[in-house]
């Protein structure tokens, strides 16, 4: 029996008359496969099985929740999966339901959302953008927990350039399920900064897929920020079709407790001349759990493809664990690629030293531990949003992971 199908069959059956676009073919994707579980090798490291047994309702719209904004600048917002148009001040499109059997090879997970999403925005970035377009993804979870499920997509047009900053909320204590896709497209000398800040509810599952493709010249830089969340996935999948793109995933997180912290990427090299680069740094206290999967796959042709991936981890428990799975997959003999994965304690000579100045123990371990960290978040270019950043890296620290 596949897992999780038959609770999900009953949602979609209840909504599916409210649901625009063709979603039977979707749902029958994801029924052929259920959630996945560990025997899938992209989910080996990240069981599934207590979040396929919860029953989550259909999320449904809220036009009366207060949503924390970072600034006053353009913005987009969706409160449990559906567009605030009252908040958001940027022309944006709705996503307006599959076409076809267009998701039936997809991931099980994102053919659910394919399947169950009611609403979703597209955004389009034809010229630039002096300031940052800020979109807030907000969650109530209510008295019964929700499956919130928002089907975006993010096209930068040529010439196109902005920062799009999405952050990830949950308003108030509870349960609940997101599921969520965000497609992006950097069309030819495009350039996208896109910043993801995750600061769900502590009850809270995140799994979020982003699907991007880059033209010529493209230029996409990718950060993600992880802190809340019981168990959450940030999953990257890149294919770069034009020559001279220029992909950069970064991300930095801090987890404890009994969280899970899963950060997957595959890229493709279709293109010669092209550059990825993919940093992860994460600080895991108390029995928490980080994964890192990077795939970096380079096709027959795509000579002079430059690629480089390497992730970090500070294990500050004896219980914390990292697994790392750094993987090089080359079909083309003309290619500059690497891959690197470190994991261990506080270095114990740069402890020592700050001990040696008169600084506690305790004290001294946080600061190494807000360096480490802020070496990704010190690179994001809006005050406001660096900030919050690393208000919640204090409040890590604070709590004693």
């Amino acid at each position: 029996m596949t897992l999780g199908v038959d609770s999900y069959r009953e949602a979609f059956e209840s909504i599916r008359a409210s649901l625009p676009g063709e979603r039977d073919a979707a749902f029958d994707a994801f029924a052929a496969k259920g959630f996945p579980t560990n025997r899938v090798e992209a989910w080996k490291y990240t069981s599934l099985r207590p979040l396929a047994r919860q029953r989550f309702r259909p999320a449904e719209p809220d036009m009366e929740a207060a949503v924390p904004l970072l600034g006053d600048g353009p913005r987009i917002v969706l409160v449990n999966g559906f567009l605030r148009e009252d908040l958001t001040t940027v022309p944006v499109g709705r996503w307006a339901g599959p076409n076809g059997r267009a998701d039936a090879e997809e991931e099980p997970l994102v053919a659910l959302n394919a399947a169950m999403a009611g609403d979703g925005y597209v955004l389009t970035i034809g010229d630039a953008w002096e300031k940052p377009i800020e979109i807030v993804h907000a969650t109530a979870p209510g008295r019964t927990g929700p499956v919130a499920q928002s089907r975006n997509r993010i096209v930068v047009g040529p010439g196109g350039e902005a920062h799009v900053v999405e952050r990830h909320v949950g308003l108030g204590s509870g349960a609940y399920f997101v599921n969520g896709v965000t497609g992006i497209e950097v069309a030819a000398g495009g350039r996208l900064r896109h910043t993801k800040l995750q600061e769900e509810g502590a009850d809270a599952h995140h799994l979020w897929f982003m699907p991007a493709r880059l033209g010529p010249d493209a230029v996409l830089e990718s950060t993600v920020f992880t802190f809340g969340a019981r168990l959450s996935r940030n999953q990257i999948e890149a294919d770069i079709l034009g020559e001279g793109a220029e992909l950069s995933l970064k991300g930095a997180y801090a987890v404890a407790g009994r969280q899970l912290a899963d950060h997957t990427s595959r890229i493709e090299h279709r293109a010669a001349g092209a550059t990825s680069r993919q940093v992860y740094k994460g600080a895991i206290g108390g029995q928490a759990r980080g994964v890192f999967q990077g795939h970096i796959i380079v096709a027959e042709g795509a000579q002079k493809t430059d690629g480089h991936q390497l992730n970090r981890a500070l294990l500050l428990s004896g219980r914390a664990e990292i697994d790392a799975k750094p993987v090089l997959e080359i079909y083309a003999d003309d290619v500059q690629c690497s891959h690197g994965a470190t994991a261990g304690d506080i270095d114990g000579d740069a402890l020592f030293y700050l001990r040696t100045r008169g600084i506690p123990a305790d004290t001294a371990r946080g600061l190494l531990v807000r360096a480490f960290l802020s070496e990704i978040s010190e690179e994001l270019p809006e005050d406001a949003l660096r900030r919050a950043v690393e208000e919640r890296i204090d409040a890590f620290l604070e709590a004693g992971a």
